[in-house]
């Protein structure tokens, strides 16, 4: 889910979330992995999120498989980008 209030723009937005504002096993979108990262501390999760390459990090603890499974982002980290020029909004 995106936040209520977007930023105001002209043109199409490009959305950003860092892969640990991610909540793995929660919310309404589903998110399916493709390949599991290990790294040491933490494992970086990739996959497709609808149409789009994502990637979630995870404690290295959590356990995890090459699924699909429930995601939520973290509504105040959500990050809003102009298409043109990549300016943050």
């Amino acid at each position: 889910m995106l936040p209520e209030a977007t930023p105001a723009a002209s043109g199409e937005l490009l959305i950003g979330v860092r892969p640990e504002d991610v909540a793995i096993g929660q919310g309404d979108l589903k998110f399916d992995i493709v390949i599991i990262e290990e790294l040491g501390a933490h494992r970086l999760l990739h996959g497709r999120l609808g149409e789009q390459p994502f990637l979630v990090s995870v404690n290295k603890d959590d356990k995890t498989t090459v699924d699909t499974v429930p995601v939520a982002i973290k509504q105040d980290a959500v990050h809003f980008f102009a298409v043109e020029g990549g300016r943050r909004l």
